[in-house]
C-alpha cells in the first residue's frame, strides 16, 4: 500500500486564512459598532446640557455653625437651565471622602433639607428650568459636585463644583439651621 499523502496548497492555506479573518472581523464588528454609536449618542445627550446645571451665587452659598442648635450647616443654591436635566448627583466633599446623593424630585436624605424646610430628611424639589433652588446640609463640607442626571436616566460627568466660604452674616446661619421665621 502505497499511501500518498498531500497537504493543502500554500495557496488554498492562505484563502482560508483570510476568509476566517474577514469573518471574525464581521462578527466582531456587528457587536462593536452598535456599542460605540450608543456611547456617541450618550455623550452627545450630556454635551447638549454641558453647562445647564450649576451652582448659583446666593447668599447662602457658605457655612457656619448655629451655636443654639449645636450645628454646623453648609448651604448652596442649584440652577437648572434645560428641560432635559430630571435631578443631579451631588457629591459632598470632605477630607478627602465624598458622600453621594441622587437628588430627584421628592427625594428625601437625612443629611440634606430644603432653605425653608425646617427639619432635614424631607422632600427635596429640583428645579425647574431656569429656576433655582437652595439646599442646607447638615454639617461642614470643603466641597461641593454636581452632575446632571437626564431624562431616562442617563448621568453626565461633573458639571459645576464650588467650596463654600464662611458665613459673614449670623442671620444666614439660622435661616438654614431653623429656616421658618428666621429667613
Amino acid at each position: 500500500m502505497n499511501l500518498k499523502k498531500r497537504g493543502l496548497s500554500p495557496v488554498v492555506a492562505s484563502v482560508l486564512i483570510i476568509l476566517i479573518t474577514v469573518v471574525a472581523a464581521m462578527v466582531i464588528a456587528s457587536f462593536v459598532i452598535p456599542w460605540v454609536g450608543q456611547i456617541g449618542e450618550e455623550g452627545q445627550e450630556c454635551f447638549n446640557v454641558l453647562g445647564d446645571l450649576s451652582f448659583k451665587s446666593t447668599p447662602y452659598m457658605c457655612y457656619g455653625y448655629d451655636e443654639v442648635n449645636t450645628q454646623n450647616v453648609t448651604g448652596f443654591s442649584v440652577e437648572i437651565n434645560s428641560d432635559e436635566i430630571e435631578g443631579f448627583i451631588l457629591f459632598g466633599i470632605k477630607g478627602g471622602s465624598s458622600d453621594r446623593f441622587v437628588i430627584l424630585d421628592g427625594d428625601s436624605h437625612p443629611e440634606l433639607k430644603m432653605l425653608e424646610n425646617a427639619d432635614f430628611n424631607t422632600p427635596l424639589d429640583v428645579p425647574s428650568r431656569g429656576g433655582v433652588v437652595t439646599y442646607v446640609y447638615d454639617g461642614y463640607i470643603d466641597s461641593f459636585e454636581i452632575r446632571p442626571i437626564l431624562k431616562g436616566g442617563n448621568e453626565c460627568e461633573r458639571s459645576d463644583s464650588f467650596e463654600p466660604r464662611l458665613c459673614s452674616n449670623d442671620e444666614v446661619v439660622l435661616c438654614m439651621s431653623r429656616s421658618g421665621d428666621f429667613c
